[in-house]
């Protein structure tokens, strides 16, 4: 439809100050995305050259933004151009409305299965699995996170318990509860780096092998950092680290701050 980039604020490139528009007066009119045409065209201007679309040549009539149709996919390369009605399989209907437009009462009007985009993109999202996708990754992960820190936490408590005798010589000599404290934190830090460096290992052959799966669809040559393998996979990793660093460090900390509070002469008499 000649109202596509009107109902959806689609900006030209060529003219920012302009939506995208495409020349119904000529059939070979053809829109690119931002994307797609710096892929075919580099860093040329693509208006006016000619593409073509499976035997039948086009010209460039505007390049538009980059488009993104769901949430957890990538911009994929997107072209605009004339077709017959009767070759489309799925046609769907769009429809803008103002600030002040009452959705409840155009709900009372009009009935049947009218939705909003957004109901729609919700609903394809879940038909394609991909909200339960990232619901089941986050579970399992806060799952984990949880599990590490009630290990870290019943791992450190006895430590103290066993150690209550350094503890209480330490603060005799003078140490800070404080002190003790970041002590107990460097420590589950320095552990955590030394069981980090075989699990780094392990993922990198797994990266490799091509075994992680991401979410959401992949574009070649767009790119995209999560495209890009090895650089996704230092990314991931440090932010995986520094999330079990903060989690490993407020699990110790409680431990630590409880052994902190203990008396020095009340530990040195029980031993």
């Amino acid at each position: 439809s000649e109202n596509y980039f009107s109902i959806f604020k689609v900006k030209s490139v060529i003219n920012p100050d302009k939506l995208g528009h495409l020349n119904f007066s000529d059939k070979n009119s053809i829109v690119l995305s931002e994307n797609l045409a710096k892929a075919l065209f580099k860093d040329e201007p693509a208006y006016g050259k000619t593409v073509f679309v499976g035997t039948s040549p086009y010209v460039v009539s505007d390049v538009v933004a980059s488009q993104k149709r769901y949430d957890y996919e990538q911009h994929c390369y997107s072209f605009f151009y004339q077709r017959n009605d009767s070759t489309v399989r799925e046609p769907e209907i769009a429809i803008r409305v103002g600030e002040n437009f009452s959705l409840q009462n155009f709900k009372n009007d009009i009935t049947g299965s009218i939705v909003s985009y957004k109901a729609v993109k919700y609903n394809m999202e879940a038909m394609d699995g991909t909200t339960n996708n990232i619901r089941m990754r986050s579970g399992v992960m806060i799952f984990f996170l949880l599990n590490i820190a009630l290990g870290i936490i019943g791992t450190f408590w006895f430590r103290n318990q066993a150690r209550r005798n350094e503890i209480g010589l330490r603060m005799a000599l003078g140490s800070s509860r404080n002190k003790l404290q970041a002590q107990y934190i460097a420590e589950a830090i320095l552990l955590l780096t030394l069981a980090a460096i075989p699990a780094f290992c392990v993922n990198a052959f797994l990266v490799q092998a091509d075994v992680i799966e991401v979410v959401g669809q992949q574009v070649a040559n767009s790119g995209y950092i999560t495209n890009n393998k090895w650089l996704r996979f230092f990314i991931t990793n440090a932010i995986t680290f520094i999330l079990l660093a903060i989690v490993v460090a407020l699990s110790v900390w409680i431990p630590a701050y409880r052994a902190s509070r203990v008396q020095p002469v009340e530990a040195l008499r029980e031993e």
